[in-house]
């Protein structure tokens, strides 16, 4: 497979990676308290929903920032380069093995490899905005990834036992939490599919072979 071909199909493969981040997110922060009806439901939703982020997910990442390497990894130096391939490799590995050894602890793992994928791609992002690769709007891959790998250990943090402070009078902090997360990560989904949007569109057409 040529640059151009991996390039094309890398626009296409962020576009839905921005789609499974917002289904996988709306899941857990949505609806946290039915994770036991998520895991036994048998409806078609849930059926599309699963395929979606565990099965094919890591593939849309994996072919995703293969494909941005592919188009612009000579342009951004080394560790911008390099930091997509990390990403496109820890994406796949922590979803597909957990997934493979015991489905049911695939939805905790897939946190963690959504956070490892997406600082490849922040790394990426800030090369991005130094040596400018893309035709426009050189910011698009810093916005599609960085506040999720922040947003997911921040999370945890504030809610912790150590500050987490609840008051009947007050808001609970772990709904304003979860609601500047998920505002947050839907923001971002919106960013990678216009990333994607974006690499497929910049991809130089290729030349017609001569015909003898």
């Amino acid at each position: 497979m040529n640059k151009a071909r991996l390039s094309r199909i890398g626009g296409w493969a962020l576009t839905l990676a921005g789609l499974r981040l917002f289904l996988f997110v709306l899941v857990i922060y949505v609806f946290p308290n039915s994770y036991a009806w998520y895991v036994q439901d048998t409806s078609i939703f849930t059926a599309a929903h699963q395929l979606i982020v565990f099965v094919l997910g890591p593939l849309f990442m994996l072919f995703g920032l293969l494909g941005l390497r592919a188009r612009y990894g000579k342009q951004v130096g080394w560790w911008g380069r390099n930091a997509l391939l990390l990403g496109a490799i820890m994406d796949p590995l922590l979803v597909y093995a957990p997934l493979i050894l015991y489905a049911g602890i695939a939805v905790y793992f897939t946190l963690p490899a959504l956070a490892l994928g997406q600082i490849g791609l922040a790394i990426f992002g800030v090369a991005a905005l130094k040596h400018k690769p893309l035709p426009r709007m050189n910011w698009l891959p810093l916005a599609a990834s960085v506040w999720y790998p922040i947003a997911y250990p921040l999370r945890f943090f504030v809610l912790s036992e150590y500050f987490y402070v609840y008051s009947s009078n007050r808001l609970d902090p772990a709904d304003v939490m979860d609601a500047l997360v998920f505002g947050g990560i839907f923001v971002q989904a919106i960013a990678m599919m216009v990333l994607g949007w974006t690499l497929h569109g910049d991809v130089p057409q290729e030349e017609p072979r001569a015909t003898t």
